[in-house]
């Protein structure tokens, strides 16, 4: 996996700037928003992978619950 991020990381162009998020997606989309025309955000599965793993002990729907809280704001 190591080697993977590193290639991924290797084959972006130079004038990207490179956000690592885990788990405040919506809060790093809206501050990069502040400064780039457009985002890419990859990957969304790695994103929700951890808010799986951040509540796998919670109660049913906790995930999609903590989805939501993150971006409330975002969208219009």
């Amino acid at each position: 996996m190591t080697a993977r991020i590193e290639r991924h990381r290797a084959d972006r162009p130079i004038s990207w700037r490179t956000i690592e998020e885990p788990l405040a997606l919506a809060g790093a989309v809206e501050r990069a928003a502040n400064d780039a025309d457009a985002i890419l955000v990859d990957c969304l599965t790695v994103w929700l992978s951890n808010l799986f793993w951040q509540h796998r002990e919670g109660a049913p729907g906790q995930v999609e619950d903590a989805a939501h809280a993150d971006f409330k704001g975002l969208a219009p």
